[in-house]
């Protein structure tokens, strides 16, 4: 896990769920049915003003987290174990103060047959909610001296229905949990 998902709620629902500032929203997200590592997405931040004001975004975000020091040629880091995140120099300032969520319809595993690889999708039952991922960000700059955002899907041990599928799963979390992972602070 995870080299591809789905996020197909546009703009307007996945603010909604997430309780986002619709003014925030910057550009307009369509929903996708296939994102891939370098590819832009939605993920949800909060950060604190001067004074202590909180405010919760919804960003579009290049999937694949990018350090300050990591050379351009460099693809960043889709992926991160939660159980060495804390401790990777590539995460543990994401950690400890970059969290965000990484809000999914649903992901995409792949599993070896004797002709090629068979797709499964994992998803929640209802096929109608949203999956809330833990997921880490940064700011870094292109060749351009543009900023951009980046982000990565903190994963875990496989369980359940899709531990059977693969050994690695994405970090969900239920709604007390995404607060609290995305507080600042």
């Amino acid at each position: 896990m995870c080299g591809r998902y789905v996020s197909s709620k546009e703009t307007s629902s996945v603010a909604a769920a997430y309780d986002v500032d619709q003014e925030s929203v910057e550009p307009v997200w369509p929903g996708s049915f296939s994102i891939a590592p370098t590819t832009s997405a939605p993920v949800v931040l909060e950060d604190a003003d001067d004074t202590g004001v909180v405010t919760r975004r919804l960003e579009v975000a290049s999937w694949g987290l990018r350090p300050h020091w990591l050379d351009e040629k460099r693809r960043g880091f889709h992926n991160a174990r939660i159980e060495t995140a804390g401790s990777k120099p590539a995460f543990r300032t994401a950690v400890a103060r970059r969290r965000a969520v990484v809000p999914m319809s649903g992901y995409y595993e792949w599993v070896a047959q004797t002709d090629g690889k068979q797709p499964f999708y994992i998803h929640p039952a209802d096929e109608t909610g949203l999956l809330s991922a833990a997921g880490l960000y940064e700011l870094d700059k292109d060749l351009a001296g543009e900023w951009r955002l980046t982000f990565t899907v903190l994963t875990r041990t496989g369980v359940d229905a899709a531990g059977v599928v693969h050994d690695r799963m994405p970090v969900f979390l239920d709604e007390p949990a995404w607060r609290a992972w995305i507080a600042p602070g």
